[in-house]
């Protein structure tokens, strides 16, 4: 199981665009970029898991330059700039509730009604990389939204605050 998880890792790189955008995700309509957050929640979850095991996935890219890093920086992009994914969310594929692709369905950056956080997969990013560019903007867009701790997402792993978050 451990190689399959390594292996669907590989997979998502191989096919991101070199813009970072995963094309099964972005196709999503309204939906685009909460299935762009979806996955890279998973894809930190193998991260991690990797990790334990020795093997640093967080430094993979593929061969046209997909990383791990690139597809959050993707996620980043198009918070801030809703526009940057409609190129690709104009495909409505599977769209979930929302048929409007041109308004960008943002409410993984907000605490859910069930004390569930959809973002709680920066916690483990943040702590490995606390210094990174895209852990300033991940914290200060995570502010920007009112995210407070903890953040708990069973998809990342549970209570990620308690897991990663240092003591203050």
């Amino acid at each position: 199981l451990f190689r399959a998880g390594v292996a669907r890792f590989v997979d998502a790189l191989d096919q991101m665009r070199p813009d970072g955008s995963l094309p099964l995700e972005t196709a999503r309509g309204a939906r685009a970029l909460y299935y762009q957050r979806h996955a890279i929640s998973s894809l930190v979850a193998i991260a991690e898991m990797a990790a334990a095991q020795g093997y640093d996935l967080y430094a993979l890219e593929s061969d046209h330059r997909g990383s791990l890093r690139r597809a959050i920086e993707f996620l980043l992009d198009g918070i801030e700039n809703p526009g940057l994914v409609l190129p690709y969310a104009q495909e409505n594929e599977n769209p979930g509730p929302f048929r409007n692709y041109l308004v960008q369905d943002l409410d993984f950056m907000v605490r859910r009604g069930h004390g569930r956080h959809y973002m709680a997969w920066t916690e483990p990013y943040v702590a490995r990389f606390p210094e990174s560019a895209t852990s300033r903007r991940l914290r200060r867009l995570l502010d920007e939204f009112g995210a407070t701790r903890p953040l708990i997402d069973e998809f990342s792993g549970g209570n990620m605050s308690c897991l990663f978050a240092g003591v203050r």
